[in-house]
C-alpha cells in the first residue's frame, strides 16, 4: 500500500476529501498513489501539512512519520552565528525544514539515477 493511501485511511479521509484539499482530481490522486505520477513539490508540501508528517516519510524514506536528518542539536545553518528561523512560529519553521528534507531527498534520488 502507497504510504499517501496508508495515510489517508489512518486518517479516514476519503478519496475525493483529499484531492479536493490538494486541488487535484480524484482519477490524478489515484495515479500517485499507484505511482504512475509523480509527485510535485507543491503536492508534498501541501500532504505533509495534512498529515503533518515529514517529507522523508511521505516519501518512504524513512519509517519515522516525523523523523528529520537534521536535528535540533545539529548544526542546520554553519555559515552563521544565527538561526535565521528563530523568529518563525513552531508550524513555519517545520515546514522550512521539511522542505530542506524534500530537497535533500530529491537530491538523493537524482544523484543515484546518475550513478
Amino acid at each position: 500500500m502507497s504510504r499517501i493511501r496508508e495515510l489517508r485511511k489512518r486518517y479516514n479521509i476519503s478519496a475525493e476529501e483529499l484531492a479536493e484539499k490538494l486541488n487535484i482530481s480524484v482519477p490524478y490522486l489515484y495515479d500517485i498513489e499507484n505511482k504512475r505520477r509523480r509527485l510535485n513539490e507543491d503536492l508534498i508540501n501541501k500532504l505533509c501539512m495534512i498529515f503533518e508528517v515529514s517529507a522523508d516519510y511521505l516519501l518512504g524514506l524513512t519509517d519515522e512519520p516525523h523523523s528529520n536528518s537534521i536535528g535540533k542539536d545539529q548544526d542546520v545553518w554553519p555559515h552563521s552565528d544565527e538561526d535565521p528561523l528563530k523568529d518563525l512560529p513552531e508550524e513555519a519553521r517545520q515546514s522550512v525544514m521539511e522542505f530542506i528534507e524534500y530537497v535533500k531527498a530529491k537530491y538523493r534520488n537524482n544523484k543515484k539515477k546518475g550513478d
